[in-house]
């Protein structure tokens, strides 16, 4: 059941944070709540890594309905700057586009950014 009730739950929140980022955050510098690409990045690297998904289907499950919750929190984070997420959106291509080895090391890398950002961009992301 909750296999299939978290990632409802995820979608849900990702509608209504984006739905309040387009009411309230456009123009800001920072939004709050993490962002869903933010979210779906964490998860689609943990997967592509290895570290969550079908081999630990709990932890994906877990992971998700946390990240749900997190998605209309109040915690602030900072827009990223164009070369960060650059650097990010190569990353992720690469962790996509390479397969065996080197896909793997590019969706580790891919994961350690986006939980680095996730975790430490409220509090030591570069300000302006």
């Amino acid at each position: 059941g909750l296999g299939v009730a978290l990632p409802a739950l995820f979608v849900a929140m990702a509608v209504t944070r984006l739905g309040l980022y387009t009411a309230y955050d456009v123009e800001s510098d920072a939004t709050e709540g993490v962002q869903t690409t933010l979210a779906a990045t964490v998860i689609a690297a943990g997967v592509l890594s290895g570290y969550i998904g079908p081999v630990r289907p709990m932890f994906l499950v877990a992971v998700t309905g946390v990240l749900a919750a997190m998605m209309v929190s109040t915690i602030g984070y900072p827009d990223l700057h164009a070369q960060d997420a650059t650097v990010m959106g190569v990353v992720q291509a690469l962790a996509i586009l390479l397969t065996g080895f080197y896909g793997a090391v590019f969706a580790f890398g891919l994961l350690v950014l986006a939980l680095s950002y996730l975790f430490l961009g409220p509090t030591f992301y570069w300000r302006k």
